[in-house]
């Protein structure tokens, strides 16, 4: 990456990744359709994968399978998942691997999950 006209992408389905038992599956169907995007379009698109948060024993699966297998650029998360924010000790295997391999992370800043919309 680091191409001005480069786009990463990046698919997050907020909401679903808060159902425990579909969560590895979405993070896998994502991952493999941000993949496609990029192989369809080398040099215009990168991929951040999603990783299956908060279970972090699937997450460092689906980030071996991200990186390795798919050729991903990095991986994107929120900044708390559910209420459980990233420096939460739970995380650290995590970010000990992230750390390790020396992978980009792309964070974003969801609504704080104590907070109500303005009206």
């Amino acid at each position: 990456m680091g191409h001005r006209d480069l786009h990463p992408v990046h698919l997050l389905a907020r909401r679903l990744f808060r159902r425990p038992i579909a969560t590895s599956a979405l993070a896998r169907h994502v991952n493999d359709t941000g993949a496609e995007i990029r192989r369809a379009h080398p040099g215009r698109f990168g991929h951040f994968a999603s990783l299956p948060l908060p279970d972090v024993d699937a997450a460092l699966k689906e980030l071996e399978y991200a990186i390795d297998q798919l050729g991903s650029d990095g991986v994107t998360t929120e900044t708390n998942i559910g209420g459980i924010y990233l420096g939460d000790p739970r995380y650290q295997p995590l970010l000990a691997e992230l750390d390790r391999r020396r992978i980009a992370v792309f964070v974003r800043p969801p609504r704080p999950p104590a907070t109500r919309p303005c009206r």
